[in-house]
């Protein structure tokens, strides 16, 4: 039988028909889902300041978790500029790991804690704003 006799039967045949859509659609279902699964997942960066407590570098770099992120003079961690109001030192700001199992509360009162100045101890610091924001 040639392709196009038999091509033409199966779409005449509407159970046949069917059968094929449905053999189609899940060979397309199938290679979407492996393609998901294999697809590495984006990274969501922002532009930060960041400072490098090691060498001291500062500059404006696009950061998606700060932990992963390291100084390009020195490759040391990087950590994010922050500055103290009461007495306008500038530190870096390295986020550490939360280990345990904390409620909501008592991780705001750990990042709080963890932000503040290091040289007068005050917890009114804020990260280095960009240009324009």
């Amino acid at each position: 039988m040639e392709l196009k006799t038999y091509i033409s039967l199966v779409l005449r045949d509407k159970k046949r028909r069917e059968l094929l859509l449905l053999i189609a659609l899940s060979i397309l279902l199938v290679f979407i889902l492996i393609l998901t699964m294999f697809q590495k997942k984006q990274e969501f960066k922002r532009l930060r300041y960041v400072l490098c407590p090691n060498c001291h570098y500062k500059g404006m770099q696009e950061v998606g978790k700060i932990e992963g992120s390291r100084c390009p003079k020195c490759k040391a961690q990087l950590g994010y500029d922050w500055k103290c109001i009461e007495c306008e030192y500038e530190f870096s700001l390295l986020r550490t790991p939360i280990l345990g199992k904390m409620t909501k509360k008592e991780i705001s009162k750990y990042r709080i804690n963890e932000s503040s100045c290091p040289k007068c101890g005050s917890k009114r610091t804020f990260p280095k704003k960009l240009p324009g924001k």
